[in-house]
């Protein structure tokens, strides 16, 4: 079975996938990724009332896997509260079909960083009050 690339979303113990094979995803400068974007694909999963309809994408763990076609390495982009949970990195793995490193690397991103995972900032603080 071919490898993929796609988006990924978590919440609690839920882990939802959208992929593309490799052969088939789009290319992206270096990259071969999945064309669907997250806001697209959690419109789908709210219209499938698979999460909470008053929740926005940006407020859910999420990540993205993409492959350097240049380099031959996958790229798995994490929320924290994603890559500090091993069972869900594995489920991951397992549905893309993602090779073990240094095949795939697993890194941070500033587009994937969840509420919660955010530092708070000066304003953020004094707002509390």
């Amino acid at each position: 079975m071919e490898s993929a690339v796609g988006i990924i979303f978590m919440r609690g113990d839920d882990l939802w996938i959208d992929s593309t094979p490799v052969s088939a995803a789009a290319d992206y400068g270096d990259l071969k990724t999945h064309e669907k974007g997250h806001p697209d694909y959690w419109e789908q999963l709210q219209e499938s009332r698979s999460v909470r309809q008053d929740e926005e994408y940006d407020e859910t763990p999420r990540g993205r896997a993409t492959f350097d076609a240049r380099k031959n390495i996958y790229y798995l982009f994490l929320d924290r509260c994603i890559s500090d949970r091993p069972e869900m990195i594995a489920r991951v793995f397992q549905v893309l079909r993602l090779p073990p490193s240094p095949a795939t690397e697993i890194l941070a991103d500033s587009h994937y960083i969840c509420p919660g995972c955010r530092p708070k900032t000066a304003c953020e603080d004094d707002e509390e009050w």
